[in-house]
């Protein structure tokens, strides 16, 4: 959910590592999601989910729960799983 009143945009920041403070993970990508209705703080709701697929294609989708509106953003993240395997 959005964390100001009025807010209308969301940074998405991509990261991935094992540090539980997240901003000194690997940045990956960042995207910013906008047309959020303008709501009190917290009132907008965002769906976000990830997902990896077999060949290493991360996907970061959106959904605007008000609106319905989606976006996603794709990452090749078949280099991260490669050094796992």
């Amino acid at each position: 959910s959005t964390t100001t009143d009025n807010q209308t945009q969301m940074h998405i920041d991509i990261r991935y590592g094992d540090n539980p403070n997240g901003s000194l993970n690997n940045q990956l990508d960042e995207f910013i999601l906008d047309e959020i209705p303008a709501k009190k703080e917290g009132q907008a709701c965002v769906l976000v989910k990830f997902s990896v697929s077999n060949i290493g294609q991360l996907t970061v989708s959106t959904i605007i729960r008000d609106t319905q509106k989606t976006s996603f953003k794709e990452v090749n993240v078949q280099h991260l799983l490669n050094s796992y395997s």
